[in-house]
């Protein structure tokens, strides 16, 4: 029986060790293979970035249309308003003058 379990015992341990070695090779495999396709995996990680970067350009991109069709919709209206001072200039010019009373009916003017 002793003799058994000192068998069992020195296979555990052949099994252990040669368990150890075989961690050894994949982890020297795993380390290849990381210097390896390090280039790959960087690439990868700069394209996330890159796409950030393009998320964030197309968010000012947005803002800043917004910002000038704002700016177009003002100078319309300045524009607009323009040309009707450039109207009234010119009916004044020609001697047009449209009266202003601060009354409303003829008896309010007779007073």
């Amino acid at each position: 029986m002793a003799l058994l379990l000192l068998l069992v015992a020195i296979a555990a341990i052949a099994w252990g060790v040669s368990q150890a070695k075989a961690l050894k090779a994949a982890q020297g495999q795993l380390q290849e293979f990381s210097r390896r396709y390090k280039p790959a995996l960087d690439i990868d990680q700069h394209v996330l970035q890159m796409k950030e970067r393009v998320q964030k350009l197309l968010d000012q991109e947005h803002r800043l249309r917004s910002e000038i069709e704002s700016a177009e919709h003002g100078l319309t209206l300045i524009n607009e308003e323009l040309a009707l001072a450039s109207d009234a200039a010119f009916l004044v010019e020609v001697g047009y003058y449209e009266p202003r009373y601060d009354f409303e009916d003829l008896p309010s003017y007779e007073a």
